[in-house]
């Protein structure tokens, strides 16, 4: 519950504008193009893609407002609380999330963590919700296994900057 609380908090952040200045610039998600950084980090290449493919199936889940489809990214202990939180953030607004770079950190057999550079913008928000304020984040996924399948303990922002404007 604590792990996830933190993924709530940083969306809270977001939200208040307690992070940084607006100074980044909207990246059009159709121009975006990375490779995973961290080859030193790198012992099994296929367990970090399956790795990265729950942390993408999570941005979709999120991006959809799929709450089941997200909950099942994330470890067992953390899902009933997290539906709870997510089902009223979900109902008030609607977010595009885009990955910009994805870097390995350090990879165990049981344990993996992965930064990613993400841009989150509204699309949409529910008139009564407080304004989203665009930005670019790095966040760092921990990912552990559980019944041989990835998936996210916890989710931290690490840095934040806020988008000027979408062009």
């Amino acid at each position: 519950m604590r792990k996830m609380s933190v993924l709530i908090m940083g969306m809270v952040c977001v939200l208040m504008g307690c992070v940084s200045p607006e100074n980044r610039q909207y990246t059009d998600p159709s121009t975006v193009t990375y490779e995973i950084e961290g080859a030193d980090e790198i012992t099994d290449q296929a367990e970090v893609e399956q790795a990265i493919t729950v942390i993408k199936e999570n941005l979709a889940a999120a991006q959809d407002r799929d709450i089941e489809r997200y909950v099942a990214t994330i470890v067992s202990s953390a899902r009933a609380d997290t539906r709870k939180e997510l089902i009223p953030f979900f109902d008030a607004y609607e977010l595009e999330h885009t990955i910009l770079g994805i870097k390995v950190a350090d990879q165990q057999p049981e344990q993996m963590l992965i930064k990613v550079l993400l841009q989150t913008v509204a699309i949409d928000q529910a008139p009564e919700a407080d304004h989203y304020r665009d930005h670019v984040s790095e966040t760092n996924y921990t990912l552990v296994k559980e019944n041989q399948n990835w998936l996210i303990a916890e989710s931290q922002v690490t840095e934040n900057e806020f988008i000027k404007q979408k062009q």
